[in-house]
Parts: structure tokens; sequence; C-alpha cells
């Protein structure tokens, strides 16, 4: 079943998530792109695993890093760590979508693409 490889895949950050929200992603990356389970397993995880690093990054946006006295925590690089992971796999299948509607994909703005107003 996706949904259980889905878990396999999120490893410990699966108690992020409960079992309707991991299956809405894995419906959404069917429907989306007209993909058929049992044929395109594979990608379904991969789009799936996005959206659960996109969710996470967007849950923890909210750590923070402070020092008192002697003990210092630091967890502000946790969403720039789901970001990253979300890149890197968005990385490896966004070219198997040309021609479709993209459904999610964030980048940095390079100053120099933007219009001055």
């Amino acid at each position: 079943m996706l949904i259980d490889r889905l878990r396999i895949r999120l490893r410990k950050f699966v108690t992020a998530f409960e079992a309707p929200e991991l299956q809405d992603y894995i419906d959404s990356a069917k429907n989306q792109y007209g993909l058929a389970e049992g044929k395109d397993d594979e990608i379904i995880l991969k789009l799936a695993l996005c959206s659960c690093y996109l969710a996470l990054a967007t849950d923890t946006a909210t750590y923070f890093k402070y020092t008192q006295g002697t003990e210092s925590v630091d967890k502000s690089m946790t969403p720039k760590m789901f970001m990253e992971l979300y890149q890197t796999l968005w990385d490896t299948i966004k070219d198997q979508f040309d021609g479709k509607p993209v459904l999610f994909q964030i980048k940095k703005v390079d100053p120099s693409e933007t219009e001055e107003e």
C-alpha cells in the first residue's frame, strides 16, 4: 500500500502526520497528474513526500534559537532543512511533468528576475 511506503520514507517524521493527511497527499498527487496506482507508484510517492516536506517546513517555521545561561537551543535551521529536502526531491522529478501543471514549486527569487516598480 502506498501509504505504508510513504510512512517508511518519512521515518521518524511520520508522527507529524495523521493517516488521512498522508492519504490526501497521495490522492492529490495521483489526481493532479493523472497517475495510476500500481503503474506510477514511485512518482506518486515522491510527489506525496514533497508535500510532506513542505508541510514540515511550514509547521517548523516558528522554531527559534535562544540561549539561557549556559544552555543554548537552536532549531531555526529546521524549516530550511525541510525546504532543502523538498527542493532536492522536486529537482529529481520535475522534468517528468513537462507540459503539465505544476502542483508546487518553491524557489528563491533572483532579484534580477523581478520587475522594478
